[in-house]
């Protein structure tokens, strides 16, 4: 028994946002990637309400926003 194929009609609003979602992530990338050398070895990762850091982790935990970022939008 074979499956059905859904095919979506996309509208042009549907359409734009994909090309926006897709410029984003790849700006998103291309900062990390640029900058990545620049950035101190532990950054901050939370702040409390008075706008203080109170969380850090390592430059490297950036790559792991990123890469969810991109399996979210496949």
């Amino acid at each position: 028994m074979s499956r059905p194929k859904i095919i979506l009609n996309l509208s042009v609003f549907d359409k734009s946002i994909e090309i926006l979602t897709g410029f984003l992530l790849f700006f998103t990338w291309a900062w990390l990637l640029y900058h990545y050398s620049m950035l101190p070895e532990k950054i901050p990762t939370h702040f409390n309400l008075a706008g203080e850091a109170d969380g850090f982790g390592h430059k490297n935990d950036l790559f792991i926003l990123a890469v969810s970022a991109t399996i979210i939008y496949i």
